[in-house]
């Protein structure tokens, strides 16, 4: 798979979320998110105005490499989120954050640091899912991720919401050494 990322990477760029540009990387998530997840039993598109508010925030409190995006001849085409373990970070806070817990809590985020993460987002476009860039582009976001992980102390990393027949993403998580420890189901029923 590397072999494969390094042949690719001249149309392949990766790159961090950029926090001056922040509107922009924003509309993209949205897009591909969109697009990426259409298909998937009980998805409902991002409101606009919601998720630019919700990549405010995440600007504000993460690292800009925690985000990443893959663009194939500029284009953003996939992106990836991490998050620090927030169950971690306040791991002795008794779930209080006043008057001090802030600080501790804030402390281990920003300086200290945790050493588990986990991704919940992660969206390739439609037109590249099943083409031949597709699994190289995943690799490297969630390779380039890693990577900004490992160098702030991660040793740990949940990744969520990879469906069961979606084989070309297990097959790259199980490349890199991961390997499925949770299962969830969904069920529906009318009432």
């Amino acid at each position: 798979m590397t072999r494969l990322a390094e042949r690719a990477s001249r149309r392949i760029a990766i790159r961090s979320l950029r926090k001056r540009q922040l509107a922009q990387d924003a509309e993209a998530m949205r897009r591909i998110f969109d697009d990426a997840w259409a298909n998937n039993w009980g998805f409902a598109p991002l409101d606009p105005a919601g998720w630019a508010d919700t990549v405010s925030t995440l600007a504000r409190l993460l690292p800009e490499d925690y985000i990443q995006f893959a663009e194939v001849d500029g284009e953003p085409i996939a992106f990836i989120v991490a998050l620090p373990n927030l169950n971690e970070a306040a791991r002795d806070l008794d779930g209080r954050l006043l008057p001090f817990g802030w600080l501790r809590f804030l402390w281990r985020l920003k300086v200290s640091g945790v050493s588990s993460a986990r991704i919940p987002l992660m969206g390739v476009t439609q037109a590249y899912q099943h083409s031949r860039l597709g699994p190289t582009v995943a690799f490297m976001i969630i390779d380039a991720v890693r990577q900004a992980l490992h160098g702030r102390g991660v040793t740990e990393v949940e990744m969520g919401w990879i469906l069961e027949d979606n084989a070309g993403m297990r097959n790259i998580i199980e490349t890199i050494g991961g390997e499925a420890y949770k299962r969830y189901r969904v069920y529906e029923k009318d009432l």
